[in-house]
């Protein structure tokens, strides 16, 4: 895919090359965007004279919406437009968000000011752009980039001011920054492994920045998050043989408790004062009181509300008093798919 449009091209299998010049072969195929697949997905197949793929006539669109701990909807954020993983700053007056070009489906970061109503532009580079992550004290937002071949984690400045700095560069093309270590030191990743899947790893930002494993599972570990003070680590994982949602102490990682009983599809996140987490499981948004610090104690688990229409895989951004959730809300739904099929794609005469 190239802004959009399909283009096909030459391959030369004796030099493991590419040959000849790109040329476009379709426009409007369907592109999906979900946080859990964390990379956009063309959606078309091909085999040697024959190529189908999946168009429609709309686009979704999605409004950042607040919702109360009953499911009620309790205001907006912004106008709608396509929008992937909203992350609240420290002082919860901003909120950090992907926003995504409509025809070329590639993110820019975007700051939206809760006070002052308006949005400001924090990246312009013509590469994916994705999935802001603010700094402990606000100052600065990483996020991942896919420029020159590589894939880049990258910080700014929040305020926009300044120029770009590459924290960590890799051919990886599934590695993602997850969150911030409290003392702003650290970031913690996720990327794949063969031998492995998903693993979480750390990487300082001080030295010789080298990665080093965090949790390393033959299992899928794949998202994670830390609580406010740093000292417990909230992850999915498929080790029991479904993705469920766990709590470990960090960074010794010493002990282990499972949040979910039915399925999790997102690391839980917590209240600022560390005294409730939330995770989502089955649909629906559950959370969980902290009883005690030191030694770590849950209550049973309430199920606050039915979550809304989301991507799949896509995590609200939970207040810090812990009674609104900011969802990136479906508005508009994929009208049902259409597939074209291209006899002799690759030939001159292309007959749909």
């Amino acid at each position: 895919m190239r802004d959009g449009t399909l283009m096909a091209q030459g391959f030369d299998l004796s030099a493991l090359s590419l040959a000849g010049e790109p040329r476009p072969i379709a426009d409007g195929v369907v592109v999906s965007v979900g946080i859990l697949q964390l990379l956009p997905r063309a959606q078309f197949s091909a085999s040697a004279n024959m190529l189908v793929y999946s168009s429609a006539t709309q686009a979704p669109v999605q409004h950042l919406t607040w919702v109360d701990r009953s499911g009620i909807a309790a205001g907006t954020v912004g106008e709608p437009d396509l929008y992937s993983g909203p992350r609240l700053s420290p002082d919860n007056r901003h909120v950090a968000v992907t926003r995504l070009d409509a025809r070329t489906r590639n993110g820019d970061i975007y700051v939206f000011d809760l006070e002052g109503q308006q949005w400001s532009r924090l990246t312009f580079d013509p590469a994916d752009d994705i999935f802001p992550i603010w700094s402990p004290d606000g100052r600065y937002i990483a996020y991942r980039s896919s420029r020159n071949g590589k894939i880049q984690l990258i910080r700014k400045l929040s305020n926009g001011a300044g120029q770009e700095e590459v924290l960590f560069e890799s051919d990886n093309r599934r590695l993602f920054a997850d969150d911030w270590t409290a003392d702003g030191k650290s970031l913690v990743l996720s990327q794949i492994d063969l031998k492995t899947n998903s693993d979480l790893w750390i990487l300082p930002l001080e030295g010789s920045r080298t990665l080093a494993p965090l949790v390393q599972t033959p299992a899928d570990d794949p998202r994670a998050r830390l609580s406010p003070d740093g000292r417990l680590l909230g992850y999915i994982s498929s080790q029991s043989g479904r993705m469920e949602t766990y709590v470990q102490p960090f960074p010794s990682l010493d002990g282990k408790w499972q949040l979910s009983e039915s399925g999790g599809n997102s690391p839980p996140q917590w209240q600022r004062d560390g005294k409730e987490l939330y995770y989502s499981s089955s649909g629906s948004l559950w959370a969980k009181a902290v009883v005690s610090q030191d030694p770590f104690v849950l209550g049973p688990a309430r199920r606050l509300f039915t979550e809304p229409p989301t991507q799949r895989g896509s995590f609200p951004a939970v207040s810090a008093d812990g009674t609104r959730f900011l969802y990136s809300v479906d508005l508009v739904q994929l009208a049902a798919p259409k597939f074209n099929v291209i006899v002799n794609w690759a030939g001159d005469a292309r007959q749909p």
